[in-house]
């Protein structure tokens, strides 16, 4: 079944998956539930700025503690606590 152009929905070893134009495949782990979070690539996206920038801040302190975290362990901020950040204000 076709999702969006090009991509499909198809079952791989007995789970749902999405897959991509270019065969990339997304099991429902993969896909976030909240999109009102951010990782830190999602937060370095928004701000304009580097991965490398965004682990910097965080060493330095500059950036709010985290929300909460992935069952992988992952970091996240919720949009409310880093929305004064993104939109070019506080770029560096």
């Amino acid at each position: 079944m076709e999702i969006w152009p090009g991509w499909n929905s198809t079952t791989k070893n007995g789970v749902k998956v999405l897959v991509t134009p270019a065969g990339k495949v997304f099991r429902k782990e993969d896909i976030d539930p909240n999109p009102d979070r951010f990782n830190q690539t999602e937060l370095a996206r928004a701000m304009g700025i580097s991965t490398a920038a965004i682990r910097d801040r965080i060493s330095r302190g500059t950036l709010p503690e985290y929300d909460g975290f992935t069952a992988a362990g992952r970091g996240y901020w919720m949009a409310g606590t880093v929305k004064h950040l993104i939109g070019g204000e506080n770029k560096q």
